[in-house]
């Protein structure tokens, strides 16, 4: 039998057109291959599983590409050199670990291979994944050479934690931020694999397995192939929700509409019906507060299309988000949501998460109806004006005096005096 590759791996993108998710880090470096202006340093930061070591795999390919046209930045993929860096004993691109590379004599070694020129490629390239693990003295030693490189070096730098790399080596490389990928996109380069697999899938298992990856596409294509070990050529949200032991989204609108109708008994009910599927409460926490998110971004966004397209969901469901954001004021889904939150820690800390997750709805349930404070103060104010007429209406009668600072009429109490004009605690004299 012959080993099995992972859809992770089987289906890694090659040229910079199959890259799913980053288009604008995509288009500014196609362009500076094809007119030539290449940097010598670049820094690739985001969080994992988004493609920052297999955009620099492609740039690698293109820059040392035979075989590419004059018009295009993709590498051929079927030259000498492209077929050396895809299989990984390239004499002129050397990819390092930074977690097994973090001393001073690793980085001394980069510097002495990289003043001779390449054997029979354009560029010597130096990759260095998770570059943020090398360590200061490491990060010194390379500064010189990175500053001044010879003509024939390209350093490419990737690291999921950006606020780690020193500010000297930041300012010496272009620095690309990569996005975490969207639902959609994921959802759309997951169904285009199965495809060429030859696996159906429906839309809404698509979407639960792009929501579980948290943006990342090499999380959900690892999803994706446990799940297809398991539904035997079809796969559908009965599945996902066995595998990853995640509940249907149809769980999530009934807890919300028991909360939102202040009825604890079908809130409890709805929450253990999710945990006889074998939901972990935490996990369950999480996925409440995304979905509480996701609720307060559309009962904010009064079609706004900026703000439709931050809500990481379907069509289907982003209607049925819409119908439940109108039976509630957004001050009480902030409410909610901040319950929730404050919640969050003690749910993890205590020893029986379920038992504190229930208090916590049920907390959420008893929740005041929240009125907006501009309406309130609008009252006020209304019967302040109210209050101020009726006073000046009843200037006119013989008892009302101004007082001593020349301020508005008002009514002052009448003071009584002794006949020996002795000054009283009021403060007055006659």
């Amino acid at each position: 039998m012959s080993a099995y590759l992972v859809l992770a791996r089987k289906y890694r993108p090659t040229t910079f057109s199959e890259v799913v998710g980053q288009d604008h880090v995509i288009t500014t470096l196609k362009n500076a291959v094809l007119s030539g202006r290449v940097a010598h340093a670049f820094l690739f930061c985001g969080v994992r599983g988004v493609g920052k070591t297999t955009v620099a795999r492609i740039l690698a390919k293109s820059l040392n590409c035979t075989g590419r046209p004059d018009n295009d930045a993709d590498p051929c993929c079927s030259c000498p050199s492209c077929k050396e860096i895809a299989g990984g004993y390239s004499v002129d691109v050397q990819e390092i670990d930074g977690a097994s590379h973090t001393s001073v004599d690793n980085i001394r070694e980069i510097n002495e291979n990289i003043k001779y020129p390449p054997v029979s490629s354009n560029y010597k390239i130096i990759i260095i994944d998770e570059v943020h693990m090398i360590s200061m003295n490491a990060f010194n030693a390379l500064l010189k050479t990175l500053e001044e490189p010879p003509a024939h070096a390209k350093f490419i730098f990737a690291t999921t934690e950006s606020h780690k790399v020193p500010a000297t080596i930041n300012s010496r490389c272009q620095r690309f931020n990569f996005r975490s990928i969207s639902v959609s996109d994921i959802c759309s380069g997951m169904a285009g694999i199965l495809t060429k697999e030859g696996i159906d899938a429906t839309s809404d298992a698509l979407d639960m397995i792009a929501r579980e990856a948290q943006g990342s596409f090499r999380d959900a294509l690892s999803l994706l192939d446990q799940i297809v070990a398991f539904g035997e050529g079809k796969i559908d949200v009965s599945d996902v929700q066995s595998i990853l032991g995640v509940g249907s989204r149809d769980r999530f609108f009934k807890l919300a509409e028991a909360i939102i109708a202040h009825d604890p008994p079908a809130a409890l009910e709805t929450l253990h019906m999710v945990f006889d599927e074998g939901y972990d409460p935490e996990q369950f926490t999480l996925d409440l507060s995304r979905f509480l998110r996701n609720l307060i971004l559309v009962a904010h966004s009064k079609d706004n299309t900026a703000i439709i397209e931050m809500v990481d969901t379907g069509p289907n469901e982003l209607e049925g988000l819409k119908a439940l954001a109108n039976k509630c004021s957004r001050e009480e889904l902030s409410n909610l949501f901040s319950i929730l939150l404050k919640s969050e820690a003690d749910i993890k800390r205590s020893g029986i998460p379920l038992i504190a997750l229930e208090m916590t709805v049920v907390k959420m349930c008893m929740a005041p109806n929240l009125v907006d404070l501009s309406n309130v103060l609008k009252k006020i104010d209304s019967f302040r004006l109210g209050t101020v007429s009726g006073a000046t209406a009843s200037s006119e009668h013989p008892k009302v005096r101004r007082t001593r600072g020349g301020g508005a009429w008002m009514n002052r109490p009448k003071i009584f005096r002794s006949p020996c004009k002795a000054r009283f605690s009021c403060g007055f004299r006659r």
